[in-house]
């Protein structure tokens, strides 16, 4: 397990702050009760998920968290202030996000969506939290002694938004739009030979050969394959209607989208797990890290995800930053083994050994991530990963990855590149949660062109990026990107999805 059978020169992944509060209690401070007035923090600079932030909101009932996130909470009203709270969802929670990705609500393809766009309508076959998986829409699952199929038990009086109660035909609906073509993640048609209803309120799933992972399939995350959709709704008024004026079951109702600019949220005062304290839920798209500060400061906006150089100045200004859990980064070149590559210096394993040795990640994890960096661990996990070795994998990528920039001038000199001199294109993209992506591609540019390579760091929207990667189109052949991997999950699926897939 390598970087160089895949063509990944590094695996950057983790970095984690004080968590003195679980999610859970940091969700309902933020949302729930105690915290019903407009707030002015900021988020830290890891992770923005809103599915976890949104999912969590209102009720004061233990929320299930969904994914990692960073949120902030303002002190809680003292009751001796004699503040009277009104009964129900109000004011409005303005949260600005460095990218709205594809902008599409259309779940089949969201994951090339920022998922704050739809987790917010949406809820989940299962929920997982820190990892375990916990009853959703599906209130119990169970795997056939003969380990072919799965039987899923839908949960009684989930209501769609449109008021139409959710039964085993739309968890058979939802799941088969997972498996269509034109699905950007492979597994659920890879791994699913028939759904069949069993009753009004049973699916049954089976699948070619076992498939023991088949539940994280049907969660947050990525691959969100999850999400339930209203089939009637959707075959009556036909997808690309359903798409502009989405229908789901989450504790927020589609209100408005002005696209480039902003999606509206309202509460549903009666959700079947828990009613939101703000009414309305507004996410603005804010690309430039100083207008999002910035609005921060006036009160434009309640929550921003930022970069890593404005923490310092938000933190001294009384902001919060907490952080809740973690992210893997991972430094991808795409399209190594593919033929329109045979003549890119980074087809030759030698040059993406020698990129990987040059990138000095100590420095990156004390200077760059502020000391909250984690060790390189195999792709597409993190510290956080279930099921993996933490200690073996630590010590075995920290030998791999050892920072060697002689080391690396020779291997490029074995090549045929004495003094380096080939291009490499870095594409620049922020995600959803980590905006300073842009910055860490500066950063190992940097690297490289020590070692003379000729690096050069090309903007591009990651909405735009992903339509490049199936199938992969030529200016992501041999070029460089950024990914973010989220924790919790079982390590075979990232795996799976790295050295199994056939896309």
């Amino acid at each position: 397990m390598t970087p160089e059978v895949s063509g990944y020169t590094i695996s950057y992944p983790t970095y984690e702050l004080n968590r003195a509060d679980s999610q859970e209690t940091l969700f309902n401070r933020l949302l729930c009760g105690q915290t019903r007035m407009r707030i002015k923090q900021a988020t830290s600079a890891a992770v923005l998920a809103l599915a976890a932030l949104l999912f969590a909101a209102g009720g004061c009932a233990p929320a299930v968290s969904p994914t990692s996130i960073k949120a902030i909470a303002s002190s809680p009203i003292p009751a001796a202030a004699g503040i009277t709270m009104p009964a129900g969802p109000y004011g409005e929670l303005r949260v600005a996000v460095a990218t709205f990705g594809r902008e599409k609500f259309e779940l089949p393809v969201m994951a090339a969506t920022d998922l704050s766009l739809a987790d917010p309508m949406f809820d989940v076959m299962l929920w997982q939290d820190k990892g375990q998986l916990t009853p959703g829409v599906v209130e119990d699952y169970v795997m056939a002694p003969d380990a072919l199929s799965w039987t899923l038990h839908v949960r009684k009086g989930v209501m769609f938004h449109n008021g139409d109660e959710v039964d085993a035909r739309d968890i058979k609906f939802s799941l088969e739009q997972y498996m269509r073509p034109d699905s950007l993640q492979p597994m659920m048609r890879n791994g699913v030979s028939k759904i069949e209803i069993v009753d009004a309120r049973t699916v049954r799933v089976s699948t070619r050969g076992p498939q023991p992972y088949f539940p994280t399939w049907i969660t947050l995350g990525s691959p969100q394959q999850g999400a339930v959709m209203p089939k009637s709704y959707i075959e009556a008024r036909g997808w690309p209607y359903a798409s502009a004026n989405p229908v789901g079951t989450g504790p927020f109702r589609f209100s408005k989208h002005v696209p480039g600019d902003m999606v509206q949220f309202e509460a549903v005062n009666s959700h079947w797990r828990m009613v939101p304290s703000f009414k309305k839920l507004t996410i603005v798209l804010v690309p430039e890290e100083s207008t999002r500060v910035a609005s921060l400061k006036t009160g434009a906006v309640d929550i921003i995800e930022t970069n890593l150089d404005s923490l310092l100045e938000l933190q001294s200004m009384g902001f919060q930053t907490p952080v809740v859990d973690q992210v893997g980064i991972g430094s991808m070149f795409y399209g190594t083994y593919d033929q329109r590559a045979a003549n890119a210096a980074v087809s030759d394993i030698r040059v993406r050994k020698a990129l990987a040795i040059s990138i000095n990640r100590d420095e990156i994890r004390k200077k760059f991530f502020r000391g909250l960096g984690g060790p390189a661990m195999p792709v597409q996990t993190t510290t956080a990963t279930l099921e993996i070795d933490v200690p073996y994998w630590e010590k075995y990528f920290a030998a791999m990855y050892k920072y060697d920039p002689e080391q690396a001038k020779q291997l490029l000199k074995e090549a045929g590149y004495p003094n380096g001199g080939f291009p490499v294109i870095l594409y620049a993209h922020p995600i959803s949660g980590t905006p300073w992506l842009p910055q860490l591609s500066e950063v190992i540019a940097g690297y490289w062109r020590k070692i003379g390579v000729d690096a050069k760091v090309v903007p591009v929207d990651y909405g735009t990026l992903q339509t490049w990667r199936k199938p992969l189109a030529d200016p992501l052949v041999g070029a460089h990107a950024f990914m973010r991997y989220p924790s919790g999950a079982p390590a075979i699926r990232g795996l799976d999805s790295t050295w199994g897939s056939q896309g």
